[in-house]
Formats: structure tokens, C-alpha cells, sequence
């Protein structure tokens, strides 16, 4: 039972630590879209220019 009772305040964390990770969550996944986009916008621009 004692893992459990460390484990609670990780698996139930308050609502600022929730909305800190949702912050840097979205951050990091608003990066990678960012590269997501600039590589297809570069490979269609390679496709296209390839005669």
C-alpha cells in the first residue's frame, strides 16, 4: 500500500500543474506542426520544381 499513497498526489496533481504541462503540451506540439507543415510544404515545392 505505501507506493500507492506516493504514487495518488502524481496520479490526481492539482489543476495549475495540469494546466502548466497542457501549456508546454501544446507549445511543443504547435513546434513540431510548424516542422510537420515546413517539410511538405518543401517536398511539394521539390515535386514541383523537378522537371
Amino acid at each position: 500500500m505505501r507506493p500507492f499513497f506516493i504514487i495518488s498526489p502524481v496520479l490526481s496533481p492539482s489543476p495549475r500543474t495540469i494546466f502548466l504541462l497542457l501549456h508546454r503540451c501544446s507549445k511543443t506540439l504547435r513546434a513540431a506542426a510548424y516542422n510537420v507543415v515546413n517539410t511538405l510544404f518543401l517536398l511539394i515545392r521539390l515535386i514541383i520544381l523537378t522537371p
